[in-house]
């Protein structure tokens, strides 16, 4: 008999770190036919046409009308806030869909601020709950040490989070590295490479150190910014640069990082998605 698990995260079909690895573990998941999948999308209503056109079952985590509108009428403007944040990550949406398949897991593909109040749900304890979340800095964030109890199947993507958890006692956390579908990533060949570098202007000499991050104020943008300026300084017969596959209409004013630190706007390449192409 399948057991039934749902996979709660960004839509699958979202261009974020989390709806990738969503898609991943989902593509992977369905192609053994062992389970019966039901993905919980955050980011839409509970069935659409983005619903229906994924191989396995899938519903959005939006809150209902009537939920939206309990939730807007809120007279505490705190209150009102939090529900509003908490409805983002499906807090609301997800009851319908577990009430409707009764899954055996639910995986919470999520970072740590979305689940907080989880385990208030009342089918909580008659599931196995897993969260499985990014923890990118110490000292760990005190929500995270404040889900350890909570969840005996907890899994972090970074072995030193592992390593502070046990520290402080928790030896059930394990390391669970973000998952890769490796079959889009392959060497096109030093020609092809020398073409991409002649079609963008980028000289083939130099050096390119990439990244790819949503810009967020709590990412390390300006220390990679300023340590590019300090590598060019210690190197000065290399020619090194920056590539940044990320937005500039949120977090940091990469610009005016770059010409703070000294840099030319040569020095700093971003992506640049052309809906014609």
């Amino acid at each position: 008999m399948k057991k039934t698990v749902i996979i709660h995260s960004n839509h699958s079909r979202l261009f974020t770190g989390f709806g990738r690895t969503a898609r991943t573990l989902l593509r992977y998941l369905f192609k053994t036919g062992k389970y019966n999948l039901i993905e919980a999308a955050n980011g839409l209503p509970f069935e659409n046409d983005d619903t229906k056109r994924m191989p396995w079952i899938c519903h959005g985590t939006t809150p209902t009308l009537e939920q939206q509108q309990q939730i807007a009428s809120n007279p505490d403007p705190n209150i009102r806030e939090s529900q509003s944040r908490m409805a983002g990550y499906g807090y609301y949406g997800i009851d319908a869909i577990v009430e409707k398949y009764k899954p055996h897991a639910v995986i919470e593909q999520e970072d740590v601020w979305a689940v907080s109040e989880f385990e208030k749900k009342s089918w909580f304890n008659k599931t196995t709950p897993i969260l499985w979340t990014t923890l990118d800095s110490l000292n760990l964030l005190p929500s995270s040490v404040d889900l350890a109890p909570v969840y005996k199947h907890y899994y972090v993507w970074a072995s030193f989070a592992e390593k502070a958890f046990n520290e402080l006692g928790y030896s059930h956390i394990k390391t669970l590295h973000g998952c890769i579908d490796p079959t889009p990533f392959f060497n096109i060949g030093e020609e092809n490479k020398k073409k991409l570098r002649q079609k963008f202007n980028i000289p083939q000499d130099v050096v390119v150190v990439g990244l790819v991050s949503r810009n967020q104020l709590r990412k390390g943008f300006p220390q990679l910014i300023f340590a590019l300026k300090e590598l060019r300084e210690k190197n000065p017969n290399k020619d090194i640069r920056l590539l940044f596959n990320t937005s500039l209409k949120e977090g940091f004013d990469i610009p005016r990082l770059a010409r703070e630190s000294g840099l030319s706007p040569e020095h700093i390449y971003v992506t640049h998605y052309c809906r014609q192409c």
